[in-house]
């Protein structure tokens, strides 16, 4: 038995804990349009692989 909860709830941990990740090293590019190119590569990606992928909290977040 899983300390979290169900896999459902270890899945969406570990999306929120991937997606925060990405945006640390996002949001350390200082290049603003070196960061838009990279982060337009990883909505693709995370649009394929997370259920419910919020892209404007995402743009928001690593201050696009």
């Amino acid at each position: 038995d899983m300390p979290w909860g169900n896999r459902k709830e270890k899945e969406e941990y570990s999306d929120k804990e991937m997606i925060d990740g990405i945006v640390d090293i996002l949001k350390n590019i200082k290049d603003e349009s070196n960061r838009m190119e990279l982060a337009k590569k990883q909505i693709q990606i995370l649009k394929s692989e997370v259920k419910d992928f919020d892209e404007k909290d995402f743009l928001r977040r690593i201050g696009l």
